[in-house]
């Protein structure tokens, strides 16, 4: 057993590290800064170290303090609500998918047909920096405000094998010999968030300088190496899970298996040596309702694609819960949110109509099983044979094929409008001589985009101008599977059943409402009923 430090200390923070874990962590952290925020724990804070996850997380935190703080000083209450409002922007986000986005630019899909790798990393940098323009403004003029703390952005150094950390808003805190310190000059701030999660095998390193910078976790996935026994109190914010048995290990998930086994021996070797306060996903609180819905946070998948409304929402609670190690509800939240939690976290009342029970009960099913199903990163209603996960997900596949046929169709049409307007020189061309055009166009925007010479590299180069010659012949597929994805009409979840659990939940709520009402109401007929019995048993004795 690694010996931890219960959240139970109620003073201040003075350093505080939020660990990797893609959106799942992301999520999980903005619950325990809201908390955090809220107990007034975090006025004091003088460095904020990020991984992977947790430097999304803390990208949009700042991002929402940032405008808070432009208004004037910033109460414990209002910094709660930038936690609130930080998850809320991250959840409209994720419904996007940026992972698939990513995946689908025409620009990192073409990069692999001449470099030896594709650019899915810059890809995210991009939408990095669509998703917080603020913030990049911010960091690019270099005035970070005094009330944030400075912020570390960790990498891993491919290059030379070491830690790179990326420093916002310096405050000449003390660094570190074990790691490299880069500044917003060195690398803007969508790139540095982009290079901490850039997960091995997915998503290729970014270079800068003589850095090759990829996914921070590899190397520690708690920044707990940056905590200095000099600057005072530390917390660590752990949303990972611990490793549980696999079966079977093969395919895509032997490699992401080998990364969390490093992750795990990594973890181990870290906390023996720091002493910190953890506060972790791994501690789950007991719930009034009884449902064991954190074992199922802890097996959700680590991803940066659409996360359901359900998953998000419960891992804010969990961090919430975790922050004040009791099972309370947050207050002043959406009513959607507050429905959720009080359905999964509360004890339902003893007197509920047998229907009305019906319908709690088919709610907060519906709930778990939106979360056994965002353990499966692909396919998952085909992994959680459900026959409501089987259809949405068989669905999703026919929204897809129906997408493909649209797209021709537009395509067509599109070339049948568009060709009357052609100069007659074009439309007097050949086939042959459209297709050489076509084919000297693609070559030359390879060129410019991707073509990068090494001195001395002869192989390397040859291989660029093959990419450079062959690649305009698969261009036009590439073109269209980007499209294709990103249509609105393939924005419908394979794993998004929240709409039925979501029903349920409102469903339920208005019932409870109206059974409430009605009991209200007939108390109040009650007592009105036993007002004349009452006088007319006094009158005798006056």
């Amino acid at each position: 057993m690694i010996p931890i430090t219960v959240p139970t200390d109620p003073g201040p923070i003075h350093q505080l590290s939020l660990s990797g874990g893609g959106f799942r962590a992301a999520f999980f952290h903005l619950g325990a800064l809201h908390a955090l925020a809220a107990q007034g724990r975090l006025r004091e804070l003088k460095m904020l170290v990020t991984i992977s996850g947790g430097s999304i997380a803390a990208g949009f935190f700042f991002q929402e303090w940032l405008a808070a703080a432009r208004k004037g000083a910033v109460s414990d209450d209002e910094l709660a609500q930038c936690a609130l409002r930080a998850q809320q922007a991250l959840f409209r986000k994720s419904r996007h998918n940026p992972r698939l986005r990513a995946l689908a630019s025409v620009r990192a899909l073409s990069s692999g047909l001449v470099r030896n790798e594709f650019g899915f990393s810059q890809a995210m940098a991009r939408i990095n920096r669509r998703w917080l323009g603020g913030l990049h403004k911010v960091a690019s003029t270099g005035l970070w405000p005094a009330p944030l703390p400075e912020w570390r952005i960790a990498c891993s150094d491919y290059a030379h094998g070491n830690r790179c950390v990326v420093v916002l808003g310096d405050k000449a805190l003390p660094r570190q010999t074990d790691a490299s310190y880069l500044t917003m000059k060195d690398l803007p701030i969508a790139r540095a968030m982009a290079s901490s999660s850039a997960v091995p095998g997915v998503f290729e390193p970014i270079r800068c300088g003589k850095h090759h910078l990829g996914d921070g976790g590899v190397l520690d996935n708690h920044g707990l190496r940056e905590f200095d026994p000099s600057l005072g109190h530390a917390t660590c914010i752990d949303a990972s899970a611990p490793v549980l048995p696999m079966d079977p290990i093969d395919g895509w998930a032997t490699p992401m298996r080998a990364m969390d086994l490093m992750m795990e021996q990594t973890r181990g070797d870290v906390l023996r040596a720091r002493n910190c306060t953890l506060i972790s996903l791994r501690d789950p609180v007991a719930q009034p309702s009884g449902l064991d819905w954190w074992t199922h946070l802890r097996a959700l998948r680590t991803d940066l694609d659409d996360f359901a409304a359900t998953e998000a929402h419960l891992l804010f609670l969990a961090g919430y819960q975790s922050a004040i190690g009791r099972p309370d509800i947050p207050t002043g939240c959406p009513p959607d949110m507050t429905a959720l939690w009080r359905t999964m976290s509360e004890a339902a009342a003893t007197e509920l109509p047998k229907e009305q029970a019906q319908h709690l009960a088919d709610a907060r099913d519906a709930c778990l099983d939106d979360l056994e199903r965002g353990r499966h990163v692909l396919f998952a209603g085909m992994q959680k044979r459900s026959a409501a996960s089987v259809m949405v997900t068989l669905g999703s596949l026919f929204m897809l094929s129906l997408t493909v046929v649209i797209l021709f169709v537009l395509a067509r049409l599109a070339w049948g409008f568009t060709i009357g307007h052609f100069p007659h020189a074009w439309r007097a061309m050949s086939s042959n001589a459209l297709l050489v055009l076509g084919w000297a166009a693609g070559a030359a925007w390879l060129y410019w985009q991707f073509y990068t010479p090494r001195a001395g590299a002869l192989f390397h180069n040859m291989r660029q101008w093959f990419g450079v010659l062959t690649g305009p012949l698969v261009l036009p597929a590439l073109v269209t599977l980007s499209i294709a994805l990103r249509l609105k009409v393939v924005a419908f979840s394979n794993r998004d059943l929240t709409a039925w659990a979501r029903s349920a939940l409102l469903r339920y709520e208005r019932r409870r409402q109206m059974a409430a009402l009605q009991r209200e109401a007939q108390r109040a007929a009650q007592a009105a009923a036993q007002v004349p019995q009452t006088s007319a048993t006094r009158q005798p004795l006056e």
